[in-house]
Parts: structure tokens; sequence; C-alpha cells
């Protein structure tokens, strides 16, 4: 109790000795509360590697308790296949824009294969960790063989689906490939009321710049 209010404590993360990003925090005036930042760190080789990340605040209240040690294990960068199943008349009206944003490689990273759904028929997959459909229509009979294949070999496939989904169509092409079987669609508008931001893969939600879902709308669910 008392104890001044803390905003926009900087975090630092080191790894072996050299600060490699940082952000900032805020803290209530008092008693206690979780907080979670995720911040990026950008390891630049594959192998084990150890740091820490510590808080700093200015006149230096925090120096008693301020670091927490890690340690991890950096893979190198996946090799990734993105198909977009409707593009654009540019690269911002694609399907395919916002997955390729997010996947697009940093210094060091392996680069994209970009396809068209025509283009999965002559595609080399024996390469690629990983396969990303967007927005897919319908494959062909040799598209569909080279996933399966993929698949059953250990690679990763990821389906976006949009206004082009077809439960029968997907159902046909993917069949066994998905987890549950596609029985409709359903038309309107609908808000998103609640996100599970402790999921790993939505854990960067949970930063207080990303946590407005209020102009998000969804048109159409896949069932």
């Amino acid at each position: 109790p008392g104890r001044p209010r803390t905003d926009g404590v900087s975090i630092q993360a080191a790894v072996e000795g050299t600060r490699i990003t940082e952000g900032f925090a805020r803290f209530p005036a008092a008693g206690a509360q979780d907080i979670l930042k995720t911040l990026p760190l950008a390891i630049g080789r594959p192998g084990g590697f150890a740091g820490y990340a510590e808080l700093r605040e200015p006149g230096g209240a925090l120096t008693v308790d301020n670091r927490v040690w890690f340690s991890g294990v950096s893979q190198p960068p996946l090799r990734v296949v993105v198909v977009d199943g409707a593009p654009g008349v540019s690269s911002y009206t694609s399907e395919a824009y916002y997955v390729r944003t997010a996947l697009a490689p940093r210094a060091g990273g392996a680069p994209l294969v970009m396809l068209t759904p025509s283009g999965l028929d002559t595609a080399d997959l024996s390469r690629a960790e990983a396969v990303v459909l967007c927005n897919p229509a319908g494959l062909t009979l040799i598209a569909r063989q080279k996933l399966s294949a993929h698949v059953r070999r250990g690679g990763g496939l990821i389906i976006f689906l949009g206004d082009q989904a077809d439960p029968d169509t997907l159902t046909r092409d993917f069949g066994e490939l998905l987890p549950a079987r596609l029985v409709g669609r359903m038309h309107g508008e609908w808000g998103i009321a609640w996100v599970d931001e402790t999921h790993p893969a939505l854990s960067l939600l949970a930063e207080p710049a990303q946590a407005d879902w209020t102009p998000v709308r969804v048109t159409g669910l896949v069932q």
C-alpha cells in the first residue's frame, strides 16, 4: 500500500549478454496483478541459448529483484508453402495477404513459396514443413494426393476457410485430413464477444493495443 504507480516500466531481454529486444508494461499502484507480456526473440541461429529478462524503472526502485533467467532451443526457419485460393488485383486484396505478411521472412529466414491452386499440381512439397491453404475452393486429384502424402510424412497443413468454402467440396477434397466433418454454412453478421488470450496461438492478442475486437465482424461460418 502506498507504493507509487509504476507506468511504462521497461522490459528488456538479453541473450548471451547482448540485449536483443525491449518492451514496456504497466503495473498497478498497489496490490498484486499477473501481467502477460510477449517479446519477440530473434536468435539468429539454431540451437540452444540462454538469457534473461529484466525490469527497469527510472530511479531504480525495482533493482533488488528485477531479473529472471531463461533458456530455450531455437529452431531453424520453417519452409512454408502458401496457396492463395483467390488472388486479388493487388497483393493487398489477395486471400493470402495477411498470412504472407505474418510469415514474412526476417533476416536469415527461409523464403515463403507462394502458389495459386493450379500451381499446387506441379509443386514439390518434399521439403515443405507446412502448407497453408487460404480460402480454397477446390483442388485437383493430383493436388489432393500431394497434400495427403505431405501430411502422412509428418508435414503440417493449415486451412483458412472463406467465402469460397463449400462443405461438400471440402469434405470430398480433404476427407480424412479434416479434424471434423463439415456439414453446412451459416450466413449473417456476428461480433466476437470473447477471445481465449491464454491459448498459445492467441497470446500476442493479450497486448492491450491488440485487445479491441469491437470492430471485427464475421459474415459467414462453416459448421
